[in-house]
């Protein structure tokens, strides 16, 4: 099963996600605007309109908008799957 979210950022704000299960994995696809993202170890990483990012879920990860416009991406996440790592 995955999850699917839409997630909307206005300027400035900032939001902090809870970790998937161990072993999860997830893709975050920016469609507007900016977002840091912050993902376990506290190196950011900026990305605007179509970049993605793939990373283990099971680490927290937060997101901010770094942009002078709302930002929109989509966070799709999906469990551990049996044999694979």
């Amino acid at each position: 099963p995955f999850d699917f979210s839409e997630i909307t950022l206005e300027p400035g704000h900032s939001e902090t996600l809870s970790p998937f299960p161990i072993g999860g994995r997830a893709t975050l696809v920016v469609t507007s605007g900016t977002i840091e993202a912050i993902v376990g170890d506290g190196r950011a990483l900026r990305l605007g309109a179509g970049d993605a990012m793939l990373f283990q879920a099971d680490a927290g990860h937060s997101l901010s908008n770094t942009s002078a416009i709302p930002a929109t991406a989509y966070l799709v996440s999906s469990p551990r799957r049996s044999g694979i790592g």
